[in-house]
């Protein structure tokens, strides 16, 4: 069953009204091309698109183009001068220094654990060696504590533990050759304060002090300081005495409690010279009660 249908009266009066426009359109679109202008301005359009030439309404167009058709500038920008167009960035190059002139060169002046330099050195053998020429009979105590105090900067005290090593059993004087013998094997003028004291106190084969290696030190002190004449009346409380500084020598300085200062213990333990002056106690001996050398 086919059911008819008819359009509308609206869509019939649009329709009418288009066709109207259209045909308005193309009449005025014919006035304008029969015009003469139109058609000169049509004919040397088509004479350049024929010969390849850029056609002046593509030109006008471009360079005097209508304010329609350019974008509008932003509000911000109304008003405002533009800024310079700023310059093309180049990379700078590196900074390049002149050469600096040559330090100025400060000779070494601290020799940490080193002995005295070369020229002290010589100067030092050079006493020694005078005051063994002029003593061929050989030296005292009282000559070594001259020698320790006057030539090598070592506390007076340690001439005990010297004699004691150097001067044959019975002897009272220590033979010039010994002395020489000895210095030189343990490089005495060439060593540091500290290692002249450790080498004296210490026996030649072994590398550590042991409490019998202080014996000879503290009886001479105890027979010599006049703080001390007292215990000479006792000689049982001497001996207590002895032991009592060496075990309280032993206490602080070897901290490993093996009965044997080290090299590294004495080094660290012992007290150091002030001001330029020379060590006064190896090892702290003597400390707090009577003083030595």
């Amino acid at each position: 069953m086919k059911i008819a249908t008819t359009p509308s009266a609206g869509m019939m009066q649009a329709g009418l009204q288009a066709s109207a426009s259209k045909l308005k359109l193309d009449s005025l679109f014919l006035q304008w091309f029969s015009m003469p202008d139109t058609q000169r301005l049509v004919l040397e359009l088509l004479d350049d698109v024929k010969h390849g030439r850029r056609t002046a309404l593509a030109a006008g167009s471009r360079k005097n183009g209508s304010p329609s058709n350019q974008p509008p500038l932003s509000p911000r920008k109304v008003g405002v001068p533009q800024s310079p167009v700023s310059p093309t960035y180049k990379p700078v190059p590196p900074l390049r220094l002149p050469p600096s002139p040559q330090l100025l060169t400060i000779p070494q002046f601290y020799f940490p654990q080193l002995g005295p330099q070369p020229e002290a050195q010589r100067a030092m053998e050079g006493r020694l060696v005078g005051l063994l020429s002029a003593q061929p009979q050989g030296l005292a105590v009282d000559d070594l504590k001259r020698m320790l105090q006057q030539i090598l900067d070592l506390p007076s005290s340690l001439a005990y533990p010297l004699f004691h090593k150097l001067a044959g059993k019975g002897e009272e004087r220590v033979a010039p050759a010994a002395l020489m013998q000895w210095a030189s094997s343990h490089n005495l003028c060439g060593a540091p304060e500290l290692r002249r004291a450790f080498d004296i106190l210490r026996q030649d084969h072994a590398g550590a002090v042991v409490p019998e290696d202080l014996r000879p030190l503290l009886a001479g002190i105890l027979l010599s300081h006049p703080g001390l004449e007292f215990l000479q009346e006792a000689p049982e409380f001497q001996e207590r005495y002895a032991e009592t500084v060496i075990h309280r020598l032993f206490y602080h300085n070897n901290r490993l409690g093996d009965g044997r200062i080290s090299w590294r213990e004495f080094r660290r333990r012992a007290p150091r010279a002030k001001a330029g002056r020379p060590m006064r106690r190896p090892c702290g001996c003597g400390e707090g009660r009577a003083g030595v050398g």
